[in-house]
């Protein structure tokens, strides 16, 4: 089954958007949101991301049909919280070596601070990083597709 391509459509016709219109608010193409409608293609874990914050919609519902469909909206990590220094070194570290092997080519000042806020607030709330190889390398990999995305902008 494609549940999460099905969640996806319900999301879009609720929003009242074509594919179309769906698919340049995210920086792809039309014919990618109709693979992912009808399962022909499996949407990666940072687009499901992308579309939660795009949209408001939560995470959880998107990806596992728990919940409610509509996040609430949080509130924007206070200047004044403690900085996460492990996970803040390597989101800019890994953006770092992106930059030098030539993914990330041609994202302004700000579109670089959105994708480490993105990245920042996608991560943090992960306390066990017993998995942290694998961790760090889905932050790598996410590194590239959202620069990547916010690029097209």
């Amino acid at each position: 089954m494609n549940e999460i391509g099905k969640r996806i459509g319900t999301l879009r016709k609720l929003l009242g958007v074509s594919k179309k219109e769906f698919a340049e608010k995210l920086k792809v193409s039309p014919a990618y949101i109709t693979q992912i409608e009808q399962g022909k293609k499996k949407p990666s874990e940072m687009f499901l991301y992308l579309i939660s914050q795009t949209f408001g919609v939560s995470y959880e519902w998107l990806k596992y049909g728990k919940g409610e469909m509509w996040e609430q909206k949080e509130e924007e990590i206070p200047p004044d919280a403690p900085l996460d220094r492990e996970l803040f070194y390597k989101i800019m570290t890994l953006i770092v070596k992106a930059i030098r092997e030539g993914k990330l080519i041609g994202i302004s000042d700000e579109e670089l601070l959105e994708l480490v806020k993105l990245l920042y607030k996608k991560y943090k709330p992960l306390k066990d990083r017993e998995e942290s190889e694998k961790l760090w390398r889905e932050l790598e990999q996410d590194v590239v597709i959202l620069g990547k995305t916010l690029e097209k902008r």
